[in-house]
């Protein structure tokens, strides 16, 4: 099994009779949904201390109506607007050792106590902020795979969440697509892998305050391309004393960087096709 990294939507359904959960000691669980409970009428306490969630959204506890305590503690949390709902005076929820929940960011406030620095920050908007563990920074991958790339984030407002290819396509949920799927939670599935699949993809979770940016990197059988690697070069016609060759420039390169020693060339279209003969 698997290490848990988040808690998706709806991950729990429908449980009448439950009134502890526990999920606890994960290094790896950094995202729970805002939806990520539901039918779960009788819960009165909910354990998730010692992992590494940066945050807890209002509305994820709005959908517990009978809940009572939270063990928060030993998470890094992010001292910002997703969880001003924890401030004393605003919620009847009761925090299990609140000295040992501490801010880890931002910067300005890490290393103090969650309860003394809600007090003092109001603000009800927020940058993005991807979940780190659960991102996949670098995978090895055999040709004829097919891998999910996982990329959660968490602000308010809640964040569109978007992946760029190698090559500089951009993929949301709405692109229609046999190589790549998007899920409305952040998943890119990219199916039967091959070796130009490879490279650097970025996942951007963005808002109205800003975004945020990771990369995954992904090797193919070892090997690792990138756009200028992806280039193709035809030959056309071979002679004695030279060659016409042809390539073809990727959407998102404006100009070719191929250079030769001696050749007359020319351009059939600066954005399409460039045709080249070479002594």
């Amino acid at each position: 099994m698997g290490e848990l990294v988040s808690i998706d939507k709806y991950a729990l359904d429908n449980l009448p009779e439950l009134t502890k959960l526990e999920a606890t000691n994960n290094p790896k669980l950094s995202y729970i949904h805002r939806l990520a409970f539901r039918n779960i009428p009788t819960l009165e306490s909910l354990m998730l201390n010692n992992n590494a969630l940066n945050a807890m959204y209002q509305r994820t506890v709005d959908s517990l109506p009978n809940l009572r305590e939270i063990s928060l503690h030993s998470n890094p949390l992010r001292c910002d607007c997703v969880i001003h709902w924890m401030n004393p005076n605003k919620t009847n929820i009761r925090f299990m050792e609140p000295l040992s929940m501490f801010c880890a960011m931002p910067p300005e406030y890490r290393g103090q106590l969650v309860k003394e620095v809600l007090l003092q920050d109001s603000s009800e908007q927020c940058l993005p902020m991807i979940s780190h563990e659960a991102f996949p920074n670098h995978l090895n991958l055999d040709i004829g795979m097919t891998v999910f790339l996982d990329c959660r984030a968490m602000a308010e407002p809640d964040p569109e969440i978007y992946w760029v290819t190698p090559l500089g396509n951009k993929i949301t949920v709405e692109t229609l697509s046999d190589k790549y799927r998007l899920s409305g939670e952040g998943t890119l599935a990219i199916s039967t892998i091959q070796v130009e699949d490879s490279g650097r993809y970025t996942c951007v979770a963005q808002n109205t305050e800003g975004a945020d940016t990771r990369v995954a990197t992904l090797r193919v059988n070892g090997t690792l391309l990138d756009g200028t690697q992806l280039l193709k070069i035809y030959v056309k016609q071979a002679d004695a004393h030279s060659i016409l060759v042809s390539w073809k420039v990727n959407s998102n390169v404006m100009t070719s960087n191929l250079k030769w020693s001696s050749a007359t060339m020319k351009i059939d279209n600066p954005h399409i096709t460039y045709t080249a003969r070479v002594p």
